[in-house]
């Protein structure tokens, strides 16, 4: 019997998933629904059913990156001039900056 997660939390498993994704090298560039479902432990529909467009997640995780001071995964976004990541706060983005070139 599997147990059914409220939508709420399961979103939340779904992006802290894809954060853990995108923290490999290169894995901002190359995040797929399948590898951030196979890392929740979930269908890829699940992924798809809370994230309607690669853009709508894309967001979410890159929100919830500047959000964590996830330093890694928002140079990534940096470098690949992610909107979201360049509308993070100058001292974040320096930082990030930082830390990549470290």
């Amino acid at each position: 019997m599997r147990l059914r997660l409220d939508p709420k939390f399961r979103k939340e498993l779904i992006i802290l998933a894809a954060l853990r994704v995108a923290e490999q090298p290169g894995g901002w560039a190359n995040l797929t629904r399948d590898m951030v479902a196979v890392e929740a432990g979930c269908a890829t529909g699940t992924v798809s059913l809370h994230f309607n467009t690669m853009k709508q997640f894309r967001r979410a995780v890159m929100r919830a990156a500047i959000a964590k001071k996830n330093l890694n995964v928002l140079g990534q976004g940096l470098a690949m001039r992610d909107e979201c990541a360049l509308k993070a706060d100058k001292a974040l983005r320096d930082d990030a900056i930082r830390a990549a070139m470290s």
